[in-house]
């Protein structure tokens, strides 16, 4: 990590707010700083108990990057899972979404499943970032590593033993 210019370099624009006072395009952290704002000030306009609907984010945040942002010329997701649930869902789907996890992880560590446990926790990190679910490949990775894992080491009550 200390040796890819790239990342340094990405960690030397977050020290520098005076980065975020317009919207370069070839900075991703501007970018993100960008997007983050006018998610969350959509967040906070939005419908807290059930959210404004899947197909209704995408419009409110171009509208706000065409007004506050007008550099971003494309349409960009929230890059926050858990942004993106709450503008959709609300509060409602976004608890439920908490709740299909933590039962992951507790089930998880009472099997003492550490490998599970260390995937969903991968995933709950990326979702901080990118939104996973929203690709038809995030869901295929998520899914398939958490479900496959949860399947096939949970499952040892189940064989037959002979």
């Amino acid at each position: 990590i200390l040796l890819n210019k790239d990342l340094i370099k990405r960690f030397n624009e977050i020290k520098a707010p005076h980065t975020f006072a317009r919207v370069p395009i070839h900075t991703s952290t501007s970018l993100r700083y960008a997007i983050w704002t006018c998610a969350y000030e959509q967040m906070k306009t939005s419908n807290k108990l059930f959210g404004e609907g899947i197909g209704d984010v995408r419009d409110m945040l171009s509208t706000c990057y065409k007004t506050n942002y007008p550099e971003l010329e494309k349409y960009y997701n929230t890059h926050n899972h858990y942004f993106y649930i709450y503008l959709t869902v609300g509060l409602i789907g976004l608890s439920a979404f908490f709740i299909s996890l933590l039962n992951i992880v507790f089930i998880s560590k009472t099997k003492d499943k550490q490998f599970l446990y260390l995937a969903l926790f991968f995933f709950l990190y990326t979702f901080l970032f990118e939104n996973v679910l929203e690709r038809k490949y995030g869901i295929l990775l998520f899914y398939f590593t958490i479900m496959f894992t949860f399947n096939l080491f949970l499952r040892e009550e189940d064989k037959i033993i002979e």
